[in-house]
């Protein structure tokens, strides 16, 4: 998804990646690295770009970046089970369901 997203041909095209119950194992571990690069990202010729995801073969496409065009949205989970999430790194929506 990455990788399309950055063909420059897909630059207006929105791509989405969805996380489900993210806060059930400690969100640091598995996620510093991808907001450490979502960090980095500056805007350079109209458009946001940041220091290479992942780097692959040039042929496949070179250096993957976090373009404008990448969205990463995820649900959490807020009781007793889950670990805490920073508020400093994202933005929260909370949606309470009725009974």
């Amino acid at each position: 998804m990455l990788k399309e997203a950055n063909r420059p041909e897909n630059g207006n095209k929105p791509y989405f990646l969805l996380l489900d119950e993210m806060n059930l194992a400690r969100v640091e571990y598995y996620f510093s690295g991808l907001l450490n690069v979502k960090e980095s990202r500056d805007r350079k010729n109209e458009e946001m770009v940041s220091a290479p995801v992942v780097e692959v073969k040039e042929e496949e496409g070179g250096k993957l970046l976090l373009r404008d065009n990448f969205y990463i949205i995820g649900t959490l989970i807020m009781d007793e089970t889950t670990h805490p999430f920073s508020r400093m790194r994202s933005v929260i929506m909370k949606i309470s369901l009725g009974k």
